[in-house]
């Protein structure tokens, strides 16, 4: 599945999602919510930091997948996406 697709998906499934990336020195902030239908204009300011990050926060909307909290399995898995994208970058 395309990158692309997969974050879009992610996007919908989230009542509140936080976006922030810093690039050359530029940094952007996003703020979703409701499960994507609304977003909040994006903050745009110049950055003293040197290191490329992108950060992701995220609240999944339990409800869709019937669920009150995530679970243990859920949240190890996501911890080893985490651990996996890390090795993946420097």
């Amino acid at each position: 599945m395309d990158l692309e697709l997969n974050l879009r998906i992610f996007f919908l499934l989230s009542l509140s999602l936080k976006l922030e990336t810093l690039k050359i020195r530029r940094s952007t902030s996003s703020i979703f919510t409701t499960n994507m239908s609304r977003k909040d204009e994006p903050s745009i300011k110049e950055n003293k930091a040197t290191k490329d990050f992108t950060c992701v926060t995220f609240k999944p909307d339990l409800k869709k997948f019937k669920m009150d909290k995530l679970d243990e399995d859920i949240v190890a898995l996501f911890t080893k996406r985490v651990y996996d994208m890390a090795g993946c970058t420097d």
